[in-house]
């Protein structure tokens, strides 16, 4: 068995060209894992291991974020899907820019849009560093996708909210990257404000002591994934579990 390190080394692997979607057959219904900015499909396996072993079928999602925009990167998921095609009820469990991509897919392909969904540090309101970021020759580096992430331009899609959805936010507490504090909200995980990620009042929130690069390795946040994707919500609520 992987050690718990190996694992945690392992998530922050950046995305490579000849990376492939992960599927696991399973009984249960299907659940799309969707990672985040500059990172690969490895950052979610240790959720998607687990998720299929409390018997969801898993399809774990790489997409080169930084080199697509966000409507490029929804066809994709859009096409990675089809290739399953399974008939059953849909979840989704997403990492930082995957919760927001998981607004514009339901959007767009409204067939889909049902079903539950877990969201680890979405930027829903936008990034404060992506606002920093703009004007300058650095912003490149963040894709077409993560460029898009600016406080105005999230505000302009508020209506892309995934309203169908029951949905759970994590929103992580720790700062492990100390030289962004500056740029965010007092609550933070060192890259995302919590601020940031709430868009709906009747969504479920949950802050946790985890930072933004990690959330996804938190045996917290792993459990509760699974049975809020079993059991849903119970009544929606904003939860501090730190």
């Amino acid at each position: 068995m992987k050690s718990r390190r190996f694992m945690r080394l392992q998530s922050l692997h950046p995305p490579v060209p000849w990376h492939r979607s992960s599927h696991r057959v399973g009984d249960g219904d299907l659940v799309i894992l969707l990672h985040g900015l500059w990172r690969s499909y490895l950052s979610m396996e240790k959720l998607a291991v687990h998720l299929n072993e409390e018997g969801f079928e898993v399809l774990n999602i790489p997409y080169p974020s930084f080199r697509l925009s966000i409507g490029e990167i929804v066809t994709r998921i859009h096409e990675e899907l089809e290739c399953v095609d399974t008939g059953k009820t849909l979840h989704f469990v997403t990492h930082s820019l995957g919760g927001v991509l998981v607004r514009y897919f339901v959007d767009r392909y409204p067939q889909y849009a049902y079903g539950r969904a877990v969201m680890l540090a979405p930027p829903h309101q936008g990034s404060q560093v992506v606002d920093w970021l703009e004007g300058s020759v650095l912003l490149g580096l963040l894709g077409p996708a993560g460029a898009s992430l600016s406080s105005e331009s999230m505000q302009s899609q508020k209506g892309k909210d995934a309203a169908v959805l029951d949905v759970l936010v994590f929103m992580g507490t720790k700062r492990r990257i100390p030289w962004l504090h500056h740029l965010l909200d007092d609550q933070n995980d060192g890259i995302v404000s919590v601020s940031s990620c709430i868009l709906r009042d009747d969504w479920i929130y949950r802050t946790i002591d985890g930072d933004h690069t990690l959330i996804m390795q938190e045996d917290e946040v792993i459990e509760q994934a699974s049975q809020f994707l079993k059991q849903g919500g119970g009544g929606r609520r904003t939860e501090t579990t730190e």
